[in-house]
């Protein structure tokens, strides 16, 4: 793995742990980046960048229409 990609993945957990702890505060995004000096655009940037990566990581499933069909005529 090459080093930018490291230390990408450690400013991403960091930033989680940051935004986790925003989240447990109980204050709004507002107050608790007012009150630990971060600006809501680092906040906002970095809960995108988590989610991204997140969602990246999922296993992707195509989608098969036949069984909402199958689901919904059946259970009616």
């Amino acid at each position: 793995m090459e080093l930018s990609k490291i230390s990408q993945e450690v400013r991403l957990h960091e930033w989680a742990a940051v935004i986790k702890e925003a989240r447990e505060s109980g204050l709004s995004v507002r107050q608790w980046c007012k009150t630990n000096n971060v600006t809501e655009q680092q906040y906002y940037y970095w809960l995108k960048k988590i989610r991204k990566n997140i969602t990246d990581q999922m296993p992707f499933e195509e989608p098969q229409p036949y069984l909402y069909c199958l689901r919904y005529y059946t259970h009616r």
